[in-house]
């Protein structure tokens, strides 16, 4: 590595302010590196639900065969976070192909058919109730069922706001919710702040949009929707709409849903608003450099706390904060990981 890449290594570590940040920057940039999962189960064995799904899939995988429940986003990341385990096979209640991630792909019903006492990993975050009853009903054991979806489920809801050293403001918060999805983040925001607080939610996706709305007016919270993408300047972009928590600006215009849609700059939006933003969380697929450089300017006045996530890409643990202390050098650096997987691995700037 370049002198220079060392420099900004030191400089990064040094602005981190507890042993957990330092352990999981330590390990997050040896997988950028590398790419071997040993490196994210470093940091996932730290937490208690990590400790629960590897110690249950250790001795599972001793005594039976493995097989994952659900092959989506989340079943896709617990195969690649644990390759170094077995896995006989996926089962999916509406499977797309019948290979993926060089595992073979079955039916729930093919599956049930010849089922020999395998251990399932239920992995839908948002399903994972449903998924176990199905297994219930069909006569699966309890004991032969690992539910990561629940474990993921309950990581996900501490996320952005368990950290001690960051705490509301007595005058009252700004969110700024930088790819909104369903406005769940904003609700948990709105409890942290014990109501005191108005919300901005940045979400280009329309059927998104619908949900975010209803959502945030059911549980009587303040906002404003921005229904564009955050970027580094005013222009149109190429985006991937999935109408779940992934959706993203894309290069690839041959794919279905893919729509141009308007992007803007925080800079931008806050220049015509009376209103500060305090608080900036983001999660947006691997935009957050474009993103946080459209708020430059915000970030230079005001210093809001950020939330920024720090795991789309495998420059981000560096290239984030590199960028964040080039704007603002004071700001002290936590780490923090939500999740089984490499995903979820949260920056914040305080």
């Amino acid at each position: 590595m370049h002198n220079e890449g060392v420099e900004v290594l030191k400089q990064i570590y040094n602005h981190l302010a507890d042993e957990k940040s330092r352990e999981i920057f330590e390990n997050r940039v040896l997988y950028s590196i590398t790419n071997k999962p040993e490196f994210i189960q470093n940091i996932v064995l730290e937490i208690p639900e990590g400790q629960e799904f590897f110690s249950r899939l250790k001795k599972a995988s001793s005594e039976t065969e493995l097989v994952i429940f659900g092959a989506g986003f989340w079943g896709t990341s617990i195969i690649s976070a644990t390759k170094d385990y077995a896995w006989k096979c996926f089962i999916d209640n509406n499977p797309k192909t019948k290979i993926h991630e060089e595992i073979p792909v079955l039916s729930f019903t093919d599956f049930m058919k010849n089922y020999n006492g395998e251990t399932i990993v239920v992995s839908s975050r948002i399903h994972y109730v449903e998924m176990y009853q199905q297994l219930i009903d069909n006569g699966i054991s309890e004991k032969s069922i690992i539910n990561a979806g629940e474990l993921i489920d309950l990581l996900s809801k501490k996320q952005y706001f368990d950290l001690e050293a960051m705490t509301p403001a007595c005058e009252g918060e700004v969110f700024v919710d930088v790819g909104a999805f369903d406005g769940k983040t904003s609700l948990e925001f709105f409890g942290w702040c014990n109501g005191n607080g108005f919300v901005y939610a940045f979400e280009p996706d329309g059927k998104n949009q619908q949900k975010l709305s209803s959502n945030l007016e059911q549980d009587q919270v303040p906002y404003e929707i921005v229904p564009k993408g955050a970027w580094s300047e005013k222009t149109t972009l190429y985006f991937e709409e999935k109408s779940n928590g992934t959706s993203c600006i894309t290069d690839t215009v041959s794919e279905r849903n893919v729509f141009e849609i308007p992007v803007t700059t925080l800079d931008e939006v806050f220049k015509n608003t009376d209103r500060i933003a305090t608080f900036v969380k983001m999660d947006i697929e691997g935009s957050e450099l474009e993103a946080l450089k459209g708020a430059r300017g915000l970030i230079e006045e005001h210093r809001p706390k950020l939330a920024i996530s720090i795991y789309h890409k495998d420059e981000d643990i560096w290239e984030l904060p590199k960028l964040i202390l080039k704007y603002k050098s004071d700001y002290k650096f936590y780490l923090r990981h939500y999740s089984l997987t490499s995903a979820e691995t949260v920056l914040y700037a305080i």
